[in-house]
């Protein structure tokens, strides 16, 4: 009893200097002002700056650190679907997989489920766009998706979005974490396989 009444005491005393109307001010300005905030973009930059300046006007001490990373910033991706009635879908690019040929990838699209192993042994994905629906972390995560489309022989990934149309809200992702960012080496003299993955974009 005595450690709640404590803990209590130290909620209460927290709380009470916890302004709500700031909270709401500083998460409106980093999702309206800087969203999305891609790693090593001005975005992500500019959302640090204004953390330190909050902080720092709140009589917090910071240390911002700088370093170098390899990242990938997806700029632009389209898809269109051909039949049977023609029509434009917005798509994003997931991070760290590679472009379509220069002219596109046209291929047929095919249903697996939520992209599980199992999912995949019931259909042929092989030469087609791999489609699957998003299912968070469980019973797989997303990226995870990305490997198993490929090794079923995809020649496409596909990931189907929870939002509704009219928000136009995308699931960031990134491959990195299934196949591990490429070292100095490959990046200097590549070899077919050190990149031998397909593309994926999340609608």
């Amino acid at each position: 009893m005595k450690v709640q009444k404590e803990q209590k005491e130290l909620e209460d005393l927290i709380l009470k200097d916890v302004s709500k109307e700031n909270l709401l001010r500083d998460v409106r300005w980093l999702c309206e002002k800087v969203a999305p905030r891609l790693s090593g973009t001005p975005a992500c930059r500019q959302a640090a700056e204004y953390i330190e300046r909050i902080n720092r006007e709140n009589g917090v001490a910071v240390n911002v650190h700088k370093f170098q990373a390899y990242t990938c910033a997806p700029e632009k991706a389209e898809m269109r679907v051909t039949a049977p009635e023609e029509k434009e879908i917005d798509a994003f690019a997931y991070a760290f997989t590679p472009p379509t040929p220069a002219g596109g990838l046209e291929a047929e699209v095919v249903a697996a489920g939520i992209g599980t192993e199992e999912d995949l042994n019931k259909v042929d994905v092989r030469g087609k766009i791999c489609f699957v629906k998003y299912s968070g972390y469980k019973p797989i995560s997303y990226n995870e998706k990305i490997r198993v489309a490929e090794r079923h022989g995809a020649a496409a990934f596909l990931h189907q979005n929870w939002t509704p149309p009219e928000r136009k809200l995308f699931h960031y992702g990134s491959a990195k974490h299934v196949w591990g960012v490429p070292t100095l080496k490959e990046l200097k003299d590549p070899t077919p396989e050190s990149f031998a993955h397909i593309p994926a974009l999340c609608t």
